[in-house]
């Protein structure tokens, strides 16, 4: 799909920035923490796809805004991501429930840029 509308939500702005160029033929929203992809989300709504990172320091993780806005939008498409916290058991949990429950893609940090444009292009089929 071209011109999707993106939010991006990833705690580390160095990600924010690589991928804001990435995507750089979509309309991307950034947030940085989960209150405020919520916030976003809220105010916008009608989001082809949400890129959601799993840990978010401080305040809600992936899981949580992904269980809130799924409570306003049960059709939203996200692709997780995560890098480091995959080997955490909990989260490992939370991430098998959003593949399997949710049909959630996930990808495993570093992203494979190819990969990510190829599942936004594949939109609204997954």
């Amino acid at each position: 799909m071209k011109n999707a509308k993106i939010l991006f939500v990833d705690d580390d702005l160095y990600i924010q920035e690589l991928y804001l160029k990435l995507l750089k033929d979509h309309k991307v929203y950034q947030a940085t923490t989960g209150q405020q992809a919520i916030d976003i989300y809220l105010e916008n709504k009608d989001f082809d796809i949400i890129i959601l990172d799993m840990t978010l320091g401080i305040g809600l993780n992936g899981y949580d805004v992904f269980e809130k806005i799924y409570d306003v939008d049960p059709k939203i498409k996200v692709i997780i991501c995560t890098g480091y916290s995959y080997g955490i058991k909990s989260v490992n949990d939370q991430i098998h429930k959003l593949a399997t429950d949710y049909n959630c893609k996930i990808l495993i940090k570093p992203i494979n840029n190819k990969e990510l444009l190829s599942i936004i292009d594949e939109l609204p089929l997954f």
